[in-house]
């Protein structure tokens, strides 16, 4: 069940990350989460994160190699299951589209996200 303001949900996502607030983010999610980016390969190795703690320490090794992240929010998709964020990420001076998928079970907590990055944009 996704929430019943997914653009303000979508807003408050922006701004936890936007703090490094990744404790904040990763309370949406499920113990037994999957989360699945093509930049975890490079910290993890392997592009496919399995369970909370994994993904916790995936993100603050991530966070722990850039100087500045910022989130500004383009679109928000839904329906039942599924939320998608649309947003440009400024991470050390260079902008990316990028998009966010994430299914919630029916008690609004995330069990899987995937992140897909577009063109670099500077």
């Amino acid at each position: 069940m996704t929430p019943s303001d997914p653009r303000a949900w979508a807003e408050q996502w922006a701004a936890d990350w936007n703090r490094r607030d990744a404790a904040a983010v990763l309370a949406h999610f499920t113990g037994d989460a999957v989360f699945t980016s093509p930049r975890a390969a490079a910290v993890t190795g392997n592009g496919r994160v399995e369970g909370k703690p994994a993904i916790a320490a995936y993100w603050a090794s991530a966070l722990a190699s850039v100087q500045s992240i910022h989130f500004v929010i383009d679109y928000v998709l839904t329906d039942a299951a599924r939320l998608a964020i649309l947003y440009t990420a400024a991470i050390d001076g260079k902008s990316i589209r990028v998009a966010e998928i994430f299914t919630f079970n029916q008690s609004g907590l995330i069990c899987e996200g995937e992140v897909l990055h577009g063109a670099m944009l500077s």
